[in-house]
């Protein structure tokens, strides 16, 4: 019995992770990828900082990096000056959010080296965060049954459904990476080879940082309350 109930949210934790990456991959396949047919392979964002994230990643996945030679800036005194992004020695470089730039950039120039590809991270990331925050509330509620539930329910929370959709922006990315960290950290508790957990998991918190620096303070406070609260139950071997 307790075999067929593990092996029926396995497959409904299944079922939900490629629906909703379909789901959320909708907008990339019949907006962004045909439209930018119609552009010569140039994407069109609604917002600025999508624009200017896809416009650093295909400039790395093409040239090795993420600044842009502006010659016209050396007369005009670095006037050309695009939204969500900065000059340094005339050139334009990214203003904020590198974690994006360089997780998207450094995924699809190793792993798959084109210019589509990337536009799914975000929805792949965004169902592995739902999975690794299902797998903080079963470690925390020790139930599968709350964790499956969970999972539904962050699976159609309509701001991460809306931004899981959004592929150029880092917010879903942001969250996805805590999570991640933050479910290797409270795996240490059931596995003997806890440090190499925590490492691992800061690892991703630490990702999740540069994703979105401005997050920092309020993150950097919780990890500091659990560290408080549990840090003398923790039993690093």
């Amino acid at each position: 019995m307790f075999d067929k109930q593990k092996r029926l949210y396995f497959i409904i934790l299944l079922i939900l992770v490629i629906v909703f990456f379909v789901i959320y991959s909708l907008f990339t396949i019949f907006v962004t990828i045909p439209e930018s047919r119609n552009f010569s392979g140039h994407k069109i964002f609604s917002w600025p900082d999508a624009m200017a994230n896809n416009f650093f990643i295909e400039n790395f996945i093409q040239n090795n990096n993420f600044n842009s030679q502006v010659p016209l800036n050396v007369p005009l005194h670095d006037i050309i000056h695009p939204r969500s992004t900065n000059i340094y020695d005339n050139d334009i470089v990214p203003m904020g959010f590198l974690g994006i730039l360089i997780i998207y950039g450094w995924l699809a120039k190793i792993i798959f080296n084109n210019l589509i590809i990337y536009n799914f991270f975000t929805p792949l990331f965004a169902v592995l965060g739902v999975l690794s925050f299902t797998g903080v509330v079963r470690i925390i509620f020790e139930s599968k049954k709350v964790a499956t539930i969970t999972a539904i329910l962050l699976f159609t929370l309509a701001p991460f459904a809306y931004y899981s959709s959004l592929e150029m922006l880092p917010n879903v990315l942001f969250l996805s990476l805590l999570f991640i960290g933050l479910y290797l950290i409270l795996k240490k508790y059931y596995n003997k080879y806890s440090i190499y957990y925590i490492l691992l998991g800061s690892f991703f918190v630490g990702l999740s940082f540069i994703t979105r620096p401005v997050e920092f303070s309020w993150v950097s406070i919780i990890f500091l309350v659990l560290a408080i609260a549990y840090g003398r139950e923790s039993n690093i071997p």
